[in-house]
């Protein structure tokens, strides 16, 4: 299944000692021939070691875990998070926290909404 293959992608990055850091549909290719089912996960410009302390807001907005929202340090829980987000956008069709096309200094209520409940955690 895809989501086994975007997991077994994760491991190999955990196991590399890396963190994806931007997991999004957006990142998750269809192999050629499409009838395999085969998946790629790309673009790792955003990807980071374990050993670096991380604080910065990288990961794209809807598919951003709350430690990231909070400011906090994190690590490959991350993508995991992400991962999360990206299968249940399978399943459903439509983002978990959608923000219509907001910018990334464009908060919107949902985006907010994610942030007062992680607060509340």
């Amino acid at each position: 299944s895809f989501t086994q293959q975007i997991v077994q992608s994760l491991a190999f990055l955990r196991d590399a000692g890396t963190i994806h850091c931007d997991l999004k549909p957006e990142n998750v290719l269809l192999c050629e021939p499409p009838s395999q089912g085969k998946i790629k996960v790309i673009d790792f410009g955003c990807s980071r070691f374990f050993a670096e302390k991380i604080y910065t807001l990288i990961q794209s907005m809807w598919y951003r875990a709350p430690e990231v929202l909070l400011g906090l340090e994190y690590g490959y829980e991350v993508d995991i998070w992400s991962l999360g987000c990206v299968v249940a956008e399978l399943f459903t069709g439509k983002p978990c926290f959608p923000g219509g096309l907001n910018s990334f200094t464009r908060r919107s209520k949902s985006h907010d909404m994610l942030i007062r409940f992680v607060r509340l955690l």
